[in-house]
């Protein structure tokens, strides 16, 4: 069992100053702790992202190339270190090899597009007459992140922050702790002196004192919708610019014409690889009535074949979920609304046998049967997928954009009017047509609608929009 710091402190790790640790348990076996993670009280939170800001006023100073070479040889660092990065993920947070290892590839292109883009955002531009423009840094920046992409969210809003001048003050999720010591370490390593980032875990409560109290700039956050509308009111009552992505409740439209072997292949990973628990997961799929009963037969026969196992067995397509306190309500919930009738369950909806010690799920596929159900309206962040019937391409989308999100949507079709309604009249920040897969591209904007998500898109050239501030000068 590993016990975690408190936080990180102008390039020192302090130790707790309570004694009441929160346990972490393995996702595959909820009776192992695998770390006991402290929740830093007010005095060293606050030390923390002083820290932070202090050594900002110098970083912000540094000529752009220095604070690049430094993003570089963090990366470098991260690299050498993948297999201990991949081994930790899965043992952590119940990660999938394959996912795990996809994560850190996708950590280490973050980082090489950032030094790329931002090299050349950063170069000053030459007077165009009566004044130029160039970027200054934010200053101080909260950055929260989520358990379920610890390496490659965080280094998604670390690298950027710092390679325009910023300061960080980091709150990962208490159920990463392990891997967040180990990404801040590679960074330390990196740098000739400590650079402007601070750690400080905990829970609701430190989010909320360091929201309140903290010298902030700027908040950067991933997580659930809920705690992201908490972060956005504090900071509207501080006038504090925020950039919040909020989870997605993504469809797939699947219409005649196509084969649906392949959409059904394409579609697998899409929906259950790590549990269903990434905010771009494929939630729902509506399917043209015509193709309806040969989609569901060979849809659900697919899901209820994808190999089920522990994380670190390169076998594994489906691990557990995060908790079983999380697959227990997420069961319940299916059971509740198969009981109630608006839903029927086609496959899975049960805890794999030989594996109840962990926080497994079986793959679920369910019909709807109405529009109302919270399986179908919500973002369930699990194994569970809902498939809703349409009769035509103008109904299909109508029934992808009944939900507050707007983050992921996309389309199978042969018909190019189809294709013109969808990119028409979706709201979704990121679509795809006839995808041959769903992955995201590091240097492309991350950009949700609605409810998913508020203020400048992270990532690519987007990342300046959020990370700097426009100063003109005057002659």
């Amino acid at each position: 069992m590993k016990k975690i710091p408190a936080a990180l402190i102008d390039g020192v790790w302090t130790p707790s100053r309570t004694d009441d640790p929160w346990a972490h348990r393995n996702p595959a076996d909820a009776e192992e702790v695998l770390s006991q993670v402290p929740a830093a009280d007010r005095q060293t939170a606050l030390a923390a992202a002083a820290a932070a800001g202090a050594r900002q006023r110098t970083w912000g100073e540094r000529p752009v190339e220095a604070r690049l070479e430094v993003v570089r040889r963090w990366q470098a660092g991260l690299d050498a270190r993948q297999e201990d990065l991949v081994a930790l993920m899965t043992r952590e947070i119940g990660k999938p090899l394959r996912d795990a290892q996809e994560e850190c590839s996708r950590g280490l292109r973050h980082l090489e597009s950032v030094v790329r883009i931002s090299a050349r955002q950063l170069v000053e531009q030459p007077a165009g007459g009566s004044f130029r423009t160039r970027l200054r840094p934010v200053g101080t920046i909260l950055a929260i992140t989520p358990w379920n992409n610890p390496l490659a969210i965080p280094v998604g809003k670390i690298a950027p922050a710092l390679a325009f001048g910023n300061g960080v003050v980091w709150k990962p999720a208490m159920q990463a702790a392990g891997l967040a010591t180990m990404v801040a370490d590679c960074l330390l390593e990196a740098a000739d002196d400590p650079p402007p980032l601070a750690v400080v875990f905990g829970g609701e409560q430190v989010a909320k004192m360091l929201l309140e109290d903290a010298p902030l700039d700027a908040v950067t956050f991933t997580g659930s919708c809920a705690a992201g509308r908490e972060v956005i009111r504090h900071c509207g009552s501080r006038a504090r610019p925020v950039q919040a992505e909020m989870g997605g409740n993504n469809a797939v439209i699947v219409m005649p014409g196509v084969t649906l072997d392949e959409v059904v292949e394409t579609l697998l990973p899409a929906c259950f690889s790590f549990s269903g628990q990434r905010c771009t997961a494929v939630r729902r799929v509506i399917v043209h009535e015509a193709l309806r009963e040969e989609f569901a037969r060979k849809f659900t026969a697919a899901a209820s074949a994808l190999a089920i196992g522990r994380p670190d067995d390169p076998a594994t397509v489906v691990g557990p979920l995060i908790s079983t306190a999380h697959r227990d309500r997420v069961l319940g919930l299916v059971r509740q609304e198969a009981r109630r009738g608006s839903c029927q369950v086609l496959s899975g909806g049960a805890i794999p046998a030989g594996l109840e010690a962990g926080a497994w799920m079986e793959p679920t596929v369910v019909a709807a049967t109405v529009a109302d159900s919270p399986l179908v309206r919500e973002e369930s962040f699990a194994p569970v997928v809902v498939l809703q019937s349409c009769r035509g391409i103008e109904e299909a989308v109508a029934l992808a954009n009944a939900t507050d999100y707007g983050l992921v949507a996309g389309l199978f079709t042969r018909d190019p009017a189809d294709e013109e309604i969808f990119l028409r009249t979706i709201e979704a920040g990121m679509v795809r047509v006839n995808p041959a897969d769903f992955a995201i591209a590091p240097e492309a904007p991350f950009t949700g609608w609605k409810r998913s998500g508020l203020g400048p898109p992270e990532h690519g050239p987007c990342d300046r929009d959020f990370h700097a501030k426009i100063q003109v000068v005057y002659p």
